[in-house]
């Protein structure tokens, strides 16, 4: 980590860039040294990539989720929404508290399941959001 924050502290607002190398040391070996792309920490991965900017759009983002996620719904939805609800809920946790060891949201084998929850969410929130809203025929005249 400490290779990340000497990075970040480069650019802290914006991040280094996707594309951008974090150069490391090994503890205790100073002749073994190395440049790689990746972090093994991925809050790490974003705050570097994309800087404070982009790590408070991504946990704005997922806490907005969560908001969604926990609310109670009217007794009108369907239990299969709940149900539904609940599971891209329980990838959502996963993919949060599984970023804590790797870039596991931006590896190639769960980026696109966590993509596809994330995309889901939206689309069900979209959904429920327009059926509570009143139409207008429930509106009083």
């Amino acid at each position: 980590m400490q290779s990340i924050f000497a990075t970040v502290r480069q650019h802290p607002i914006l991040g280094a860039g996707m594309g951008a190398d974090v150069n490391y040391v090994v503890d205790d070996h100073p002749n073994l040294f190395n440049t790689t792309p990746y972090v093994d920490n991925g809050w790490g991965f974003v705050l570097l990539k994309m800087g404070l900017v982009g790590l408070l759009l991504f946990l704005a983002l997922i806490w907005k989720f969560l908001r969604f996620a926990v609310r109670p719904l009217p007794p009108q939805i369907p239990l299969r929404i709940l149900h539904l609800r609940e599971s891209l809920l329980a990838l959502l946790l996963f993919g949060i508290l599984s970023f804590t060891g790797g870039p596991t949201f931006f590896q190639f084998t769960s980026s696109s399941l966590l993509g596809v929850d994330l995309g889901a969410l939206g689309c069900l929130w979209s959904i429920l959001s327009s059926s509570m809203q009143p139409s207008e025929s429930s509106i009083p005249a």
